[in-house]
């Protein structure tokens, strides 16, 4: 009877540094899982940045263009009625 209990905690013991074990790499794997999806949102958002500051810019462009070819017509008007 001694000797099922010490195997009965043997196995009890295995089981549990098993669970151990895949809890570790499963957790391991999250954290590198977790870092990659971090490092691909920094990515994707530095290039969506990027891509805004260049359409800002052009906004600002076409809006000044806007306001020069308002003034040269508004000076042709006066200048040539």
């Amino acid at each position: 009877m001694l000797l099922l209990l010490l195997q009965e905690r043997s196995l009890q013991r295995q089981v549990e540094d098993v669970k151990n074990i895949l809890l570790n790499m499963v957790e391991q794997r999250f954290k590198e899982v977790a870092s990659d999806l971090a490092k691909k949102v920094e990515e994707k958002r530095k290039a969506i940045e990027g891509r805004k500051s260049i359409l800002d810019r052009l906004h600002v462009q076409v809006r000044n263009r806007s306001f020069i070819d308002a003034q040269e017509t508004s000076l042709r008007k006066r200048l040539c009625p």
